[in-house]
């Protein structure tokens, strides 16, 4: 499938059109950029919330200081991206690629990231609250199903020590800490989870 190529300045008036329409001034139009090439190009200090990339190529790309909350970027490429400052909270990323990416202070809080490829991706202070990360493909995170009366699918990232379980997003030291003082060490579920992450963190 081929891609529409567009250049530095045709993004930022784009984005300017957008901003418009964000803020319900005359002439603003919702940007719908899907299926385009967007290798490469700069996103910095902008916002591009609601907006639609579905299908679309970030690869390569600076993204700084962005909101894309509540935006269509399923299926997108973010590979080998540099996202800093980045929120994709309550965004659809189903089926996306953010392989080899550098993520530092990026929020995907209630973020659709399921079927997406976060193989090698530096995960630096990443907000991954109420994330879906079903069938995500990470190298360093182990995820374990159908945990506790409520079913719940834990997930642990071992390199940043963190753990994610429905709206529980800190280090393996405080989920133990939370689930001692919820279960009094009365719930093999959780502590067998617990045991196991501590193997592959230790």
């Amino acid at each position: 499938m081929s891609l529409k190529i567009i250049s530095q300045k045709e993004l930022d008036r784009i984005i300017e059109l957008h901003q418009k329409w964000l803020d319900e001034k005359q002439g603003g139009v919702k940007a719908d950029l899907s299926l385009y090439d967007l290798s490469y190009l700069e996103f910095k200090d902008v916002d591009l919330s609601y907006a639609k990339f579905e299908a679309s190529s970030f690869k390569g790309a600076k993204i700084k200081n962005v909101k894309f909350r509540y935006t269509k970027l399923n299926h997108a490429n973010f590979s080998f991206t540099d996202c800093d400052n980045v929120n994709f909270s309550y965004t659809n990323l189903a089926f996306s690629n953010f392989s080899s990416s550098k993520l530092k202070d990026v929020d995907f809080i209630g973020a659709d990231l399921n079927n997406s490829d976060l193989s090698n991706t530096s995960l630096n202070k990443t907000n991954l609250y109420k994330t879906d990360l079903l069938y995500a493909k990470v190298d360093n995170m182990i995820s374990i199903g159908n945990v506790g009366e409520y079913n719940r699918t834990i997930y642990y990232f071992y390199k940043e020590d963190k753990v994610v379980c429905g709206c529980f997003n800190n280090t393996l030291e405080k989920f133990e800490e939370a689930v001692r003082e919820k279960y009094k060490f009365d719930n093999k579920d959780y502590n067998n989870c617990i045991e196991l992450f501590k193997k592959y963190r230790d």
